[in-house]
């Protein structure tokens, strides 16, 4: 009981001290979690914001192109037809 008395005080206070660091130490990593996180977002949607761009662009591309196909085949069925009157013509 006597080294209780004469050390126990002083154990306390270091017990205390190395949890006080412990816990500064793991506040430091959450801090440093925290800005891994954000930089992980913001380059998440800097890539995604790209990719939606680049999808906008092919979606439009490819509106054209549908487009242009049907006015070929408008234009084929029109010169189609042309052709079967210039043949009942001769």
């Amino acid at each position: 009981m006597a080294l209780l008395q004469k050390y126990g005080g002083n154990a306390w206070r270091i017990h205390n001290y190395e949890l006080e660091q412990e816990a500064k130490n793991m506040e430091k990593r959450l801090e440093e979690v925290r800005g891994q996180t954000v930089e992980v977002n913001r380059e998440r949607k800097n890539t995604q914001e790209e990719i939606g761009r680049e999808l906008t662009g092919l979606e439009t591309r490819w509106t054209e192109l549908v487009s242009n196909v049907l006015q070929i085949r408008m234009a084929n069925g029109a010169l189609e037809e042309e052709v079967e009157r210039l043949k009942n013509v001769t």
